[in-house]
């Protein structure tokens, strides 16, 4: 299987992931939306689909998927990675983060709900 991460963005789209937390209108190539990370009358926040990124010009948060997830949630990365794979119809069996070095673990499966 593949990487998990790469697994799990080759399964959902930025704008599948911000759609729930946001209004958003198409506008180009890109979606705008009002920042969901402060208070603002007009649109700052834009999602592109070919970066696969969003970012907020007003307050200047934003990143992949992962990041998005972990701003809005206020979560950590395994946490992000769980409720990702979930919504990716994955399956995280096992977590581990090695002191030496930080290097990640991490086992996952097909969930057979698909």
């Amino acid at each position: 299987m593949q990487d998990p991460v790469a697994e799990i963005k080759n399964r959902l789209s930025i704008e599948d992931v911000v759609a729930p937390y946001v209004q958003m209108k198409k506008s180009g190539k890109y979606f705008k939306a009002c920042c969901p990370f402060h208070n603002e009358k007009t649109p700052s926040f834009i999602i592109s689909p070919d970066r696969q990124m969003a970012y907020c010009f007003g307050c200047h948060k934003g990143g992949d998927l992962f990041q998005f997830i972990q701003e809005i949630e206020s979560v950590d990365f395994p946490k992000a990675l769980e409720i990702l794979a979930e919504r990716a119809g994955l399956k995280i069996e096992e977590y581990r983060r090695s002191c030496a070095g930080g290097a990640r673990e991490v086992k996952v499966s097909r969930d057979e709900k698909q």
